[in-house]
């Protein structure tokens, strides 16, 4: 071992290295945890068990009752089709040709 080297505990710093990041991701996961035992309710969540039918019926009644996590919202400067047909019956400000607009999609 040469003289001068500072021998550095690595496990140490991975717990320390967790131990600052934590507020970061533990509300993530936290996050991320009820959702899915919300998502598994009518099997019983994770780790609880089944549902008895009276059970199963409010918990579908509930789920009725609650507010969709999946909602569309459009893009803010998203081409639709009544915005391209007003796009290009507008004259161009610009010097030169005018661009051309590009649809939204996976191989625009």
């Amino acid at each position: 071992m040469e003289q001068g080297f500072i021998d550095f505990n690595t496990e140490f710093a991975r717990y320390i290295v967790i131990a600052v990041t934590a507020p970061y991701w533990i509300p993530f996961i936290r996050k991320v945890w009820h959702e899915v035992d919300d998502a598994l309710r009518e099997e019983g969540g994770i780790f609880g068990r089944s549902p008895t039918p009276m059970e199963l019926i409010e918990i579908r009644r509930q789920r009725l009752l609650e507010e969709d996590p999946l909602v569309n919202e459009p893009y803010v400067r998203g081409y639709s089709p009544a915005t391209m047909k007003k796009d290009s019956s507008t004259p161009s400000t610009g010097t030169g040709p005018a661009p051309t607009p590009r649809r939204p999609g996976f191989r625009s």
